[in-house]
């Protein structure tokens, strides 16, 4: 077990995601994102120091890096919303990416 910067999602009180970050600061920016665009009393984003098994997946030599990712959907009445953030490194190319969709139906 090693201890890791984590973005913890709770929802209606229940951890139900958590995502990898590399220190307090990048969880921070990611977390202040994040509550910019879901506007919710029932999200709560934390920024925590947590003990995590930590494995390297090295079956697939094609490939080095990591990635994490947090998705977060809502369907209400009439809309549907979806918050989709990733974070990706490849070998030191890094992608980060934060899609928010809102779909209404007629």
């Amino acid at each position: 077990m090693e201890i890791v910067t984590a973005l913890l999602l709770f929802l209606n009180g229940s951890m139900i995601e958590h995502v990898y970050k590399a220190d307090l600061k990048t969880c921070n920016e990611s977390k202040k994102m994040a509550e910019s665009v879901v506007n919710s009393n029932s999200v709560v984003f934390v920024c925590k120091k947590v003990k995590a098994k930590v494995t390297i997946d090295e079956g697939n030599q094609e490939w080095s890096g990591y990635h994490a990712g947090l998705s977060i959907g809502k369907k209400t009445q009439n809309l549907n919303y979806e918050l989709d953030l990733r974070y990706e490194d490849q070998e030191g190319l890094i992608d980060r990416t934060i899609q928010f969709t809102a779909n209404k139906q007629f």
